[in-house]
């Protein structure tokens, strides 16, 4: 077993199976959202995907980056077609990510995964949005400022973290805005607040099922 495997095999028992399409759960501006696991705050997902970008230790970082990239480009290569058919295209013209809150787009690791590291995206990935403003946790499109031409692209827009949904979405609005004829969202972690009473349904329906790379949110409901 290669080291490409061992690291999915040890994720497969971290990350938890999202609710499949169609429970309103990731509802909004985008054409669709597709979260690739749950992240139950206070455990290891959760943990990494703050890590990766603020860990003081450079070791901790890469660590963590290189396990998230694992993650991402496997499923990628797995599943990126289902969310392009899904808003009806071939293939995403652009790749993009959320911008940070506390991150210049330059220093944000996700960027460089996406643009440098990850060759199913490297030459299709440009970063195409500013943050205009402070994460207010609210959907305001005009808190993100669209920097290059994007009219009448398919957008694949990804973020780590998804916990109320208002940076993605507002993103995805300015996108829309500035002509993308699509966007679809990504995010590697859908939060969940582990003492939260309404999450309780969701946490024990995904803790009931194994992980499976071979299924998305969306192919699990084809």
């Amino acid at each position: 077993m290669g080291p490409h495997s061992r690291i999915l095999d040890a994720y497969t028992n971290v990350l938890l199976p999202p609710p499949p399409a169609g429970t309103g759960i990731c509802e909004g501006c985008a054409d669709v959202v597709v979260p690739i696991s749950i992240a139950v705050s206070g455990e290891q997902l959760a943990r990494e995907l703050g890590e990766y970008k603020y860990n003081r230790v450079v070791a901790v970082r890469k660590k963590y980056s290189d396990g998230l990239l694992t993650v991402l480009a496997h499923f990628l290569r797995t599943h990126e077609g289902c969310l392009a058919a899904d808003v009806g295209t071939d293939r995403f013209d652009l790749v993009t990510i959320v911008p940070g809150s506390k991150l210049t787009a330059e220093a944000h690791p996700l960027g460089a995964m996406l643009g440098r590291r990850l060759g199913q995206t490297a030459r299709r990935f440009a970063h195409a949005l500013t943050a205009t403003g402070p994460n207010t946790r609210e959907v305001r499109p005009r808190s993100f400022h669209v920097v290059r031409d994007i009219d009448a692209q398919a957008v694949l827009l990804v973020d780590d973290t998804w916990t109320t949904g208002a940076s993605l979405q507002s993103s995805a609005a300015a996108l829309k805005g500035a002509g993308a004829r699509a966007v679809a969202g990504l995010v590697i972690g859908r939060r969940v607040d582990a003492d939260d009473p309404s999450a309780r349904r969701v946490l024990a329906h995904a803790r009931s099922e194994v992980f499976d790379w071979g299924a998305c949110v969306l192919c699990r409901t084809a």
